[in-house]
């Protein structure tokens, strides 16, 4: 048979290695592009043209103008009521990204369509000893917020900074292609969906609206309660547990010999001493070095020194 086992287990083994070689880490892909470009006497100037032909604020936000002022374009869609776009960029390496920029967003019908966003433009240079510390603080903090690993990257928000959509950017992205999926997007954004029931004049739409929004912020409450409660019966069954433990650890100790109990106390001081110390230290936010490092094993180990001694007069 042609699908017998044999063949079966060669075709995955197969696949795997295709799924393994075809997935490289778009970044790891363009870092050699740009050693590629480099070599060729393309140079970074070459990659980070098409980034620097984008307006881009510093300061401020306007609606259709790019900003790397993410704190303004929060302030700016919140009093116009405008979606926010947010555009990952690596401008001196990444040529994805600079392609993206020269078919997309330096083309007519995206251009015409800008002005109804509020665009903030992040970027990523690998080689620019220059770029301002606080913007890259706020770029990377971004990046951690929405998981961002590929570029270039387009994100859609509301105007409170919520995601509302991964529009999927690449190089192979058209202008078309890119508005319309905007479109879509903003159609699921609740200020969104409020602006286009409010030109609908069948009354039974806006009431089944209202009956919705009513639901689900019925629904948002009571999450909210569900969470707060059960939080607080985690917190109580923790400290009872605790106790209890506390409680069956002293019974036992009271029925064992008075150097098992004596040597119970002295661990169990020098346990909490040493969490207590551990806990100090952390709380004074430690730098990253040999000798920090060195101290915080040394309390972990000494804490479970002492536990280990507790355990053994416990279990015996």
């Amino acid at each position: 048979m042609l699908f017998n086992k044999q063949n079966i287990i060669l075709l995955c083994s197969i696949l795997s290695f295709f799924i393994a070689t075809g997935c490289s880490n778009p970044e790891s892909t363009d870092d050699s592009a740009a050693a590629a470009a480099t070599q060729l006497g393309l140079g970074g100037d070459t990659l980070s043209a098409p980034s620097q032909s984008l307006k881009v604020m510093t300061e401020g936000a306007q609606p259709g103008i790019w900003t790397s002022d993410y704190p303004a374009a929060q302030k700016l869609a919140q009093e116009q009521d405008l979606p926010i776009l947010l555009f990952f960029n690596g401008s001196d390496w990444s040529i994805s990204s600079n392609t993206f920029i020269q078919n997309v967003l330096q083309n007519q019908e995206w251009l015409d369509y800008l002005p109804n966003l509020v665009p903030v433009y992040l970027d990523f240079p690998r080689h620019n000893p220059n770029f301002p510390t606080a913007l890259k603080e706020q770029n990377d903090a971004l990046r951690l917020q929405f998981g961002i690993r590929d570029f270039p990257c387009i994100l859609l928000c509301t105007n409170e900074g919520q995601l509302a959509g991964n529009l999927h950017a690449n190089s192979r992205t058209v202008a078309h292609d890119l508005v319309r999926n905007i479109k879509l997007f903003r159609r699921r954004i609740p200020s969104e969906i409020d602006k286009l029931v409010a030109q609908i004049e069948d009354p039974a739409v806006r009431e089944n609206y209202a009956t919705f929004k009513a639901t689900s912020e019925a629904k948002r409450k009571f999450f909210e309660e569900a969470q707060a409660k059960i939080k607080e019966m985690d917190e109580t069954m923790m400290r009872l547990g605790n106790q209890l433990e506390e409680d069956i650890a002293n019974w036992e100790i009271s029925r064992r010999t008075p150097e098992d109990q004596a040597t119970y106390k002295a661990a169990a001081q020098a346990r909490k001493a040493a969490e207590d110390e551990l806990t100090t230290f952390l709380q004074g936010n430690p730098t990253r070095s040999p000798e920090n490092q060195l101290k915080l094993q040394t309390l972990q180990q000494e804490i479970q020194r002492q536990q280990l001694i507790i355990d053994e007069i416990i279990a015996k």
